[in-house]
């Protein structure tokens, strides 16, 4: 996120774990970004992000979203995955990763 930054981009940092000190890094150099922290799966949540970002900075031009639940997930064998961290797992990689765009979508026509 610092190449966008660096041509001007103003810059939401949104993730589950905090971003601050990447939003930081870009602010020292001239860039303008925040950190938010969010949840994919909680659809209230990514609106949270929306409504901030269009708070701060009054649009998003540009959604990348790169959202994956994997960090806490330990090195098991595919056959000893529990069922359960499966679920979540694909839940919040494939289903719940495509809420993001649909209410910047509804808030960006209003």
């Amino acid at each position: 996120m610092r190449a966008p930054a660096a041509e001007g981009a103003k810059v939401i940092i949104a993730d589950l774990l905090d971003g601050t000190a990447l939003a930081d890094k870009i602010t020292a150099t001239g860039g303008s970004a925040i950190a938010l922290t969010i949840d994919i799966t909680d659809a209230a949540s990514v609106q949270s992000m929306v409504d901030a970002t269009l708070s701060r900075f009054c649009k998003i031009d540009i959604l990348i979203n790169d959202a994956a639940l994997f960090a806490n997930l330990g090195h098991n064998r595919f056959e000893d995955i529990a069922d359960d961290e499966w679920n979540a797992v694909m839940d919040g990689n494939m289903a719940r990763s495509s809420i993001s765009p649909r209410p910047r979508r509804s808030k960006a026509r209003q």
